[in-house]
């Protein structure tokens, strides 16, 4: 609340963990969306490009198959018009992120980027990795843990876990009829957990990922220190897309890689009424992150049961209303 940890709690089989050394790490999903476009936030804000610039300016084998048009606000607002995953890296090979980019760049767009919002579940990744490679010119995962990680001292959240954290992570399971199936067993794979996947494998903590939120609400400081501007957070969480997503028809509102608020059926797991200036990013039948400027609430929400639509969202919702409730908000 406000940059205070309030609440912290935790648990594993039944039972609370306390040391730190017992922390429990969890597949985060695409809870880790927002911490990967934050490499893009920091980079805009040095001047090193322009929101509205073609993608291929920067990565110009992206502008094969119609694509040269294409700008990285499209890319982080979910109209870059490359929602499906390809198939040869539709599984274990996921974790191939050369592989991956160099299948984004040769792709053609399934309908005019630009055009509509449609979620991009996993390529989202793969284009914000690889921009962020492309114009920071230093690899993925240590621009992320120069610019967000260190200076936020989230010291347990990783793109790519170490070898050494293996039994720290809660193993995901699966209820029946999840669509697409197999993603615990997938997610619980070593290679895909230890590969760089900025969509779909953040492994983190709830207390880091709340630490994320808390800075936002508070401009881009948390515990006295900036690692980012307050007008860059600004922008990065204002509107910068609105529309019925092409895929299941609801309302979508969306910043710069960030999901905001709102009464719209598609902010649901922030809970009803959430307000407009709200932004969160959840987790693939799991988990919910968010944080709200007006309350100065930041919350996360992380689980290890990936759970259909109809029980997760009453199950983040409820986890939601719960903690605005707890604070009169």
């Amino acid at each position: 609340m406000r940059g205070q940890l309030t609440i912290d709690l935790q648990g594993r089989a039944g039972h609370r963990v306390g040391s730190e050394a017992d922390r429990i790490l969890f597949v985060g999903f695409s809870c880790g969306k927002p911490l990967a476009a934050a490499c893009l936030w920091v980079l805009r804000e040095q001047g090193r490009f322009n929101w509205d610039d073609p993608v291929a300016r920067y990565w110009p084998e992206f502008a094969a198959r119609g694509k040269g048009s294409t700008t990285i606000r499209q890319v982080l607002t979910h109209r870059a018009g490359l929602p499906t995953t390809p198939p040869p890296v539709n599984g274990v090979r996921m974790g191939d992120f050369a592989l991956a980019t160099q299948l984004m760049a040769d792709a053609e767009p399934e309908y005019k980027p630009g055009s509509a919002i449609q979620y991009h579940s996993v390529t989202f990744g793969w284009l914000v990795g690889e921009l962020v490679q492309r114009i920071a010119c230093k690899p993925f995962r240590e621009f992320f843990e120069s610019v967000v990680k260190q200076p936020l001292g989230l010291s347990d959240t990783y793109f790519g876990r170490p070898p050494g954290l293996a039994g720290r992570v809660a193993r995901l399971t699966e209820a029946a009829g999840i669509d697409p199936p197999g993603a615990a067993q997938l997610l619980n794979l070593a290679r895909i957990q230890e590969a760089v996947i900025p969509a779909a494998n953040i492994i983190t903590t709830a207390r880091d990922l709340a630490r994320f939120y808390a800075s936002l609400v508070d401009g881009g400081s948390l515990d006295g220190k900036r690692w980012i501007g307050e007008a860059a957070v600004a922008e990065a969480t204002a509107p910068h897309a609105e529309g019925l997503a092409k895929d299941d028809g609801e309302l979508r509102r969306w910043g710069l890689g960030i999901a905001l608020g709102g009464s719209h059926p598609g902010a649901y797991a922030l809970g009803p009424n959430s307000s407009p200036r709200a932004f969160a990013h959840g987790g693939f039948g799991t988990s919910i992150a968010w944080g709200d400027p007006e309350s100065g609430i930041a919350m996360a929400y992380l689980t290890s049961g990936i759970q259909g639509d109809e029980v997760n969202r009453e199950r983040l919702s409820s986890m939601s209303r719960t903690v605005r409730a707890a604070f009169g908000a």
